[in-house]
């Protein structure tokens, strides 16, 4: 049953984050060393159910997300680039404050 909601747990907390940063077209500030060492952690948690145990589920589980956060990573390479202002925008629309107007 733990791999079953680890599975869940994955899927909930990477799905609306990937879409969150899609709809903004950026990450706002999440760091690639963090994600990366994440997906390369889950990463090895899937060679090593390979190895030990060969569980469907837990493969699935793992797999799913190395997958989830790999997007993630690639939208942080892909929106790096965004202008500033959509960050500061976005982040002063967030807190209640008035957006700010940068050019």
């Amino acid at each position: 049953i733990l791999p079953n909601v680890a599975l869940v747990a994955a899927l909930s907390s990477r799905l609306p984050q990937i879409l969150q940063n899609h709809r903004q077209q950026h990450t706002g500030h999440l760091a690639a060393t963090t994600i990366a060492m994440n997906a390369l952690g889950a990463l090895a948690r899937v060679f090593t159910t390979l190895a030990g145990s060969n569980d469907p589920i837990l493969l699935l589980s793992y797999t799913s997300s190395v997958v989830l956060t790999a997007i993630v990573l690639a939208q942080i390479v892909v929106f790096r680039h965004q202008p500033r202002r959509v960050v500061l925008a976005d982040s002063a629309t967030t807190s209640g404050k008035p957006p700010l107007k940068v050019e």
